[in-house]
């Protein structure tokens, strides 16, 4: 159970803006829903202008021209966080600049420009409680043709946002988007520019809940932008699973890191909920990786061996279950509820609004989140490597099991050096979790034998003994070397230096 709360509101609760993509016919019921009738309505007209190049664009910039009612303005809007920089999922594109006229937004602009990219629609009002909600209800429209699209936007204090915002989630297909309206314009049907799936950037000089709340906002981004492409992607692409897993392993590590200094039911919350995830994406996984890997060569090596091609025929039906079963995941009310408690996390910040009751755990948070980032970094990252630093620089001696236990740990330590990295310029930060990252992967060849072994298990013993049993016997001799590749892997990590020091 998460652990009680105690509300510490402040004078004035935090306005906070989300803006979710829904299906435009779901949109205007919810809309009609919450005004208890036909909502107010709003004509809108916008066009995004660029060169012919694209040169706005390629920088994460839009020229949009605007007609909203009878305002008519022009705006230069980001559409991609700018280098080095974040951007909170379920934000409103940022206004740089506004003016009656193009020339006058105050930035040089590229020569000619043209329209490239439309939208015409209605804006519709309502009122829920203390939140304003708007509707684009809209046409998108460039060179490759029309597409109907409709978002919402959700105006008012944090915490009522983010209850509207569940309740709608679970009621409609209402999503975090990936793009906001004008990245989905300019990029026209083959789709908005995906973000990068490697570790968050975290920008420097933040205080300990704002780093939380910016590495969040990118993992979630990372995490969801993956959901759309994995139905279709079964035995074609295994990266949309292996990037969305990798991405909820390193929202499940941050979690872990600042637990203490962001403590709140929305957190506990949300912890479970990607525990749940995770075991959805696991099997698929596995099975991508087995049918990649280990499988193929053992089809190559085993060719003629009718059994060992009736068990990699059931090892596709198995994949093909998994993958259904993580498809129907990624379609339910859940996951939709998963996205938008994540994107409401990083943006209303509730940890600054409730606080454990345990008077010893509230303190501890408050000095926590008091301590300057630095501090916490080295602090956080001095004990996940506490255990590995008290094993001695041989592994020759130990178990699988033990040996198991020193991945999980190095993973926990890259994990966390990648997310504080950027707070420590220079190659130490790197080299390291380049070792960690070697070390990692010779270990994980002495743990394919166990994955082998329970994926063989489920598939039953019918028919799949001798096939089975060469599985394991392949698996085994490819992880002969192993130990000896793990053991000098240690070493090399053992040499160093902690870097936060």
């Amino acid at each position: 159970m998460p652990p009680r709360a105690a509300t510490l509101r402040p004078a004035v609760e935090p306005w906070c803006e989300l803006e979710l993509a829904v299906p435009p016919a779901a949109g205007r019921a919810l809309l009609r829903r919450l005004a208890g009738g036909r909502p107010r309505r709003t004509r809108v007209r916008v066009a995004w202008h660029d060169s012919f190049e694209g040169t706005l664009a390629e920088e994460g910039l839009a020229l949009e021209e605007r007609q909203d009612g009878r305002v008519r303005c022009w705006r230069l809007v980001r559409i991609r966080p700018a280098e080095g920089g974040s951007w909170l999922p379920s934000q409103p594109a940022p206004t740089l600049a506004e003016a009656p006229r193009p020339e006058e937004l105050g930035r040089p602009l590229p020569s000619p420009i043209a329209a490239r990219a439309w939208l015409e629609g209605a804006r519709l009002l309502a009122e829920a409680g203390a939140v304003r909600v708007a509707l684009l209800d809209a046409r998108l429209r460039d060179a490759d043709g029309e597409r109907a699209r409709a978002w919402l936007t959700l105006s008012g204090p944090a915490d009522a946002v983010t209850a509207l915002a569940d309740e709608l989630a679970g009621a409609a297909p209402v999503r975090v988007p990936c793009a906001v309206p004008a990245a989905e314009a300019l990029a026209g049907t083959a789709g908005p520019r995906p973000r990068g799936a490697g570790a968050p950037v975290l920008p420097v000089a933040l205080g300990v809940g704002t780093a939380f709340a910016e590495v969040v906002g990118q993992l979630t981004a990372s995490l969801l932008a993956e959901a759309p492409a994995i139905p279709a992607a079964m035995g074609v692409d295994s990266e949309p699973v292996h990037r969305m897993r990798v991405a909820l392993r390193r929202l499940r590590a941050v979690m872990s890191l600042f637990g203490h200094a962001v403590a709140c039911p929305a957190l506990a919350e949300a912890r479970l909920a990607l525990k749940a995830l995770a075991a959805a994406l696991g099997p698929a996984r596995d099975w991508d990786v087995f049918l990649a890997g280990t499988g193929r060569q053992v089809g190559a090596a085993f060719g003629g061996e009718p059994a060992v091609a009736r068990l990699l025929a059931a090892a596709g039906r198995q994949r093909h279950a998994a993958y259904a079963a993580l498809g129907a995941e990624l379609e339910n009310a859940e996951f939709r509820r998963l996205g938008v408690a994540l994107a409401c996390l990083a943006a209303a910040r509730p940890w600054e609004r409730t606080a454990p009751t345990d008077p010893d755990a509230a303190a501890r948070r408050d000095r926590l989140l008091a301590q300057p980032l630095e501090a916490f970094a080295a602090r956080t990252l001095r004990r996940r490597a506490r255990h590995l630093r008290e094993i001695g620089p041989d592994l020759s001696g130990l178990p699988d099991a033990a040996l198991h236990a020193i991945r999980l740990q190095a993973k926990r330590l890259r994990y966390a050096c990648e997310v504080f990295a950027p707070l420590y310029p220079g190659r130490r930060a790197r080299r390291m979790i380049r070792r960690l990252a070697a070390l990692q992967d010779r270990l994980g060849l002495l743990n394919d034998a166990s994955v082998a072994a329970g994926l063989m298990a489920s598939l039953g013993a019918a028919g799949h003994g001798h096939a089975a049993g060469i599985v394991r016997g392949y698996v085994a001799g490819a992880a002969a070397g192993a130990r000896t590749d793990a053991q000098r892997a240690w070493r090399r990590l053992h040499r160093l230096e902690p870097f936060w020091e």
